[in-house]
């Protein structure tokens, strides 16, 4: 850069009429050029004693980077849900893309993990998960063209009438994660092997990056006809007064549209949000944030309600994903970002199914919202660019003649 730099000026004094350095004084030229020589030199030789100084170092960042122990873009989305996952993931670079999603409409809330135990801080999953193997698929008349190397899984036979179409394309590398809605009924992907948890989210290791998936959903899906036992047990060591404080907040209601919303309502009129939370040494963080009622972030307030609606009788589970509610207008898409990672719970009432329940303060959901202009603008450009090679991949030259055409026809 100081090369550069002295270059530009030292070409640039030349040009000037009249100058100290005009073109009629070469001493005066080669003296300047021979300073320009020994400044880069110097620099060079010192830049060099730097790097090979700490080349150690530097060594082992490039090995990090290129092998880190986890993919720090998935941390909050990893098989246990721990308290704070969910705050190092909007923490870490919140501005970075995660996903953008070409829908209708905003496409909200989309699910990554889910989870039905809860033990020491921390939620865990289990129970078997049902393959899908291709051949057991069932292509549906969606009305898409074929894509080559793209399968369709079948999740779920309720009427296609009433499908949502979200198109989505992961910006970084989620291990095994496939977001989609709560509802989904189909999946398609560039996959041979899709499986579904026993939460009904699907998991793939074949997903390459930088690969879109189309989610269908439904609002009517398939009856539930039994509940895991596990989605009401609650810790043996649960403190007695949270029990207590259940009873008080929705134990006198009749159904479970009523406890839901009688726990929603204790939570948005009794507490406050705050990204992070201060704990006592030696006390239990969840304990602690439903008897004291200190400002927190939304996997408290996720872990709360869940234990409550458990404690009056109502199945729920731990969830976490990203809500997706900005738009960009330029490319005509959605965007996640990293601190558009939010937790919530799913709970099922016997009448109307599985129903989300947000109990966070409006402050700590994400909200419908567009970045400054020159982000949409530049965002848009990278979308067409990964979506280009996407295509080159999948359909060679081809696509980069569609793309050209495309771009004369539609800039934006």
């Amino acid at each position: 850069l100081g090369l550069v730099f002295l270059s530009a000026w030292y070409f640039a004094v030349c040009r000037l009429p009249g100058g100290a350095l005009a073109t009629r004084n070469p001493v005066s030229r080669s003296v300047a050029l021979g300073a320009v020589l020994l400044v880069a030199g110097a620099t060079a030789w010192i830049s060099a004693s730097n790097l090979y100084s700490h080349a150690h170092q530097i060594e082992r960042m490039l090995f990090r980077m290129a092998n880190p122990p986890s993919p720090p873009e998935s941390a909050g989305f990893s098989g246990q849900g721990r308290l704070g996952n969910i705050a190092s993931q909007r923490e870490r670079s919140g501005g970075n893309v995660t996903l953008r999603v070409w829908a209708e409409h905003a496409p909200g809330y989309l699910r990554g993990r889910a989870f039905d135990t809860y033990a020491r801080s921390e939620w865990q999953t289990s129970g078997d998960r049902m393959g899908v193997p291709p051949e057991n698929r069932e292509l549906l008349p969606l009305g898409l063209d074929a894509i080559e190397g793209v399968q369709t899984f079948l999740l779920s036979r309720s009427g296609s009438e009433a499908w949502r179409r979200l198109e989505i394309w992961p910006n970084q590398s989620f291990h095994e994660i496939v977001f989609a809605p709560l509802g989904l009924t189909a999946l398609q992907a560039p996959v041979e092997k899709l499986t579904i948890d026993a939460h009904g989210i699907p998991e793939t290791d074949e997903l390459p990056v930088g690969t879109a998936y189309v989610a269908w959903s439904s609002a009517a899906a398939e009856p539930v006809t039994t509940v895991s036992p596990r989605l009401t047990s609650l810790p043996a060591d649960l403190d007695p007064r949270i029990r207590d404080l259940a009873d008080r907040v929705a134990g006198q209601c009749a159904t479970d549209r009523e406890k839901i919303a009688a726990v929603e309502r204790y939570f948005l009129d009794n507490y406050q949000y705050q990204f992070g939370i201060n704990i006592p040494a030696q006390a239990d963080p969840l304990t602690y944030f439903l008897l004291e009622k200190p400002p927190a972030h939304c996997e408290y307030f996720a872990s709360g309600a869940a234990v409550l609606l458990r404690a009056v009788g109502v199945p729920c589970r731990y969830v976490t994903g990203f809500v997706v509610a900005e738009r960009n207008e330029y490319g005509g898409f959605w965007v996640a970002r990293n601190r558009d990672a939010h937790a919530w719970v799913e709970a099922f009432d016997r009448q109307r199914g599985w129903v989300l329940v947000e109990a966070t303060p409006v402050g700590g959901v994400p909200q419908t919202s567009s970045a400054p202009r020159a982000g949409q603008i530049w965002d848009a450009v990278r979308a067409r660019w990964q979506r280009l090679l996407a295509a080159i991949r999948q359909h060679g030259l081809r696509a980069v003649f569609a793309a050209f055409r495309d771009l004369l026809g539609h800039p934006w």
